[in-house]
């Protein structure tokens, strides 16, 4: 999944050297990208998940999930949990 401007946001984020992450939701994929300097992060949904192999958007059964993220001064965590049902057994 591509941003129409991307490229144009790139360029503009790669001029401000303090802006090191960039988080995104709505995405429907748990994705890191590192680019120029700049971590992309990508965030899943709360409702479904898009497959991060196929060439046409794929719908996948799976798990809710949602970031977290800590900002602490200079130091970025984040972690992406995913929510499962009582009694499925983790899946």
């Amino acid at each position: 999944m591509r941003l129409r401007n991307g490229e144009e946001l790139v360029a503009l984020l790669r001029g401000h050297t303090q802006v090191r992450w960039l988080v995104c939701g709505h995405v429907h994929l748990d994705q890191v990208i590192q680019r120029d300097g700049l971590t992309l992060l990508t965030t899943p949904s709360t409702c479904f998940q898009v497959s991060k192999v196929s060439q046409a958007a794929k719908i996948l059964p799976g798990p809710p999930a949602f970031r977290v993220v800590d900002v602490h001064g200079d130091a970025l965590s984040t972690r992406v949990l995913h929510l499962h049902a009582a009694g499925t057994d983790g899946l």
